[in-house]
């Protein structure tokens, strides 16, 4: 066979392997192969134009010895041969056509061009001696549109690529800015749980939020009353209130998150009738254990579930928290104005009730009365039966009047022995007749000694109506008085103050409340 015949063999092979969808370098190799042959050359490579929209001229090694793809360096002369159109026969010193093959003294470069334009270059080195023939250089030509080909081939790859990465940076772009947006919103919820006074804030802050960070969802929020789950929140299909045992919800029962994936699963008797898409149950803990529980339902989302419970696990472990500071601050709270020998107001408090409800008083034209009682012979009593025995009579003096005054009334321990009932709106006679109930309640109290004994208790009180222009001291000044007569007329009655004695100045005039809390002292 001919030259020229293993020539087009070579083409038609190549052609045939194009078809199979193989790499450029794979169907360039058998022409690679007859031109070396027809050449005699000791190394051949193909390389192509790259385009860059900087205006560079690169080369990218399409076949030959190498990697196939990478970037080549080709010599000056070699580039202005080829751009052109031009073929280059070096014959003299040994140079480097081609960066990464052997320098040589005799070596070819064929400039591959299509519609006018350069396309590659076909490099030769150690050629022998023979020009490029007809054949060889038809087949070559035929051989630059591939590279044309495989160009368009990775510039629509590039495309499909970059749309590829474009679709990605915006699915990162959204999850970003949904992320962003569920952080401003726990942060917000977190800033509205530490402003709230009390567990009904907490509630509606949880209304608010729950539905804004969980989009798309339903749910509810159970508080622990006891034994019992009480829904204190509710969205979408979990609006509404329920009660369920603590015990029937798997999440709390196991002490960790509990996920239902559909109707099918394992559910808990408070989730919204069958469980649509995914149901997530996660405990609400504070430092004395779980106080509540938070139930979602959102759509099926596979991957995205994780993403649900640590959201849930943020929002559940901020409102345990949060119930957790307000607990502590209501304890605190109490503790500040309750006496903890009897859990009545304590002086404090009284001062500053009576100051707020003198202020009201005068602004709705209505009175104040204040009684003001003492345990009779009590520290005969303490030595006759000892300080334990003092204490019960206190605490059970303390129960009688808790639940002889109505509800508006506040009833503190003042000091000691003695107690002061102060009665909004009460008028002279209405606080007379409820001390002399109070008084009349003692009778059939009963505290038993150690020794078996009951120990007769009684009581004294004085009462006192506020004017227009009276202030916490003279009003008291004017109940302690109506009680030291009774003590001075013979104990166990109820005697009633004159009308409070005024200042000579006007009531506008009379010293601050502030000035005269020194009574609390």
């Amino acid at each position: 066979m001919s030259p020229s015949h293993r020539l087009l063999q070579a083409l038609s092979d190549a052609h045939a392997l194009r078809s199979e969808g193989r790499s450029l370098a794979t169907c360039l190799q058998p022409l690679l192969t007859q031109t070396r042959q027809a050449l005699g050359c000791r190394w051949l490579v193909v390389a192509e134009l790259v385009p860059s929209e900087l205006g560079d001229i690169t080369w990218r090694q399409v076949a030959g010895p190498g990697d196939p793809g990478r970037g080549v360096h080709l010599h000056a002369e070699a580039v202005s041969a080829v751009l052109g159109g031009e073929v280059l026969r070096h014959d003299g010193p040994a140079v480097q056509l081609c960066a990464g093959q052997p320098a040589t003294t005799m070596g070819q470069v064929v400039p591959l061009w299509v519609d006018g334009e350069p396309r590659g270059a076909l490099v030769a080195g150690d050629v022998d001696g023979a020009e490029l023939r007809e054949p060889v250089r038809w087949a070559w030509s035929i051989v630059s549109s591939w590279l044309d080909d495989a160009q368009e081939a990775r510039d629509a790859g590039q495309v499909v690529e970059l749309q590829r990465l474009n679709d990605e940076l915006r699915r990162r772009v959204g999850e970003l800015a949904r992320l962003d947006r569920e952080h401003k919103l726990l942060a917000d919820f977190a800033s509205f749980l530490g402003a709230c006074h009390g567990v009904s804030d907490a509630h509606e802050v949880l209304q608010r939020f729950l539905p804004a960070l969980f989009e798309g969802s339903s749910g509810a929020y159970f508080a622990r009353a006891g034994t019992l789950l009480e829904q204190e929140v509710g969205w979408g299909r979990g609006a509404g209130s329920a009660v369920h045992g603590v015990d029937d919800c798997w999440a709390l029962r196991r002490g960790e998150p509990h996920v239902v994936h559909g109707a099918a699963d394992l559910s808990c008797p408070h989730c919204l009738a069958a469980v649509q898409g995914r149901g997530f149950c996660v405990p609400v803990v504070s430092r004395e254990g779980p106080v509540g529980l938070i139930h979602v339902e959102v759509p099926a989302q596979g991957e995205a579930d994780r993403s649900v419970l640590r959201m849930l696990g943020a929002v559940a472990d901020r409102l345990g928290a949060c119930l957790t500071n307000l607990k502590l601050r209501d304890r605190l709270q109490q503790e500040s104005i309750r006496d903890p020998l009897t859990g009545l107001f304590n002086r404090r408090y009284m001062v500053e009730t009576l100051e707020r409800e003198l202020a009201r008083a005068r602004r709705a034209a209505e009175s104040v009365a204040v009684v003001m009682m003492d345990v009779d012979h009590f520290k005969r009593l303490n030595d006759q039966y000892g300080h334990d025995v003092g204490d019960d009579v206190l605490q059970a003096v303390a129960t009688e009047l808790g639940r002889g005054v109505r509800s508006e009334d506040v009833v503190c321990r003042y000091g000691g022995e003695e107690f002061v009932a102060i009665l909004p709106g009460a008028t002279l006679a209405l606080a007379t007749q409820r001390a002399e109930e109070l008084r009349l309640r003692l009778h059939s109290m009963a505290v038993r000694a150690r020794d078996g004994s009951t120990p007769e208790v009684t009581m004294s009180a004085g009462v006192a109506v506020a004017d227009r222009g009276s202030t916490p001291e003279i009003v008291l000044r004017a109940a302690d008085r109506a009680l030291l007569r009774a003590k001075q007329e013979g104990r166990d009655q109820v005697c009633v103050s004159a009308a409070p004695q005024l200042p000579s100045a006007t009531w506008e005039q009379a010293p601050s409340a502030g000035a005269l809390r020194a009574i609390a002292q």
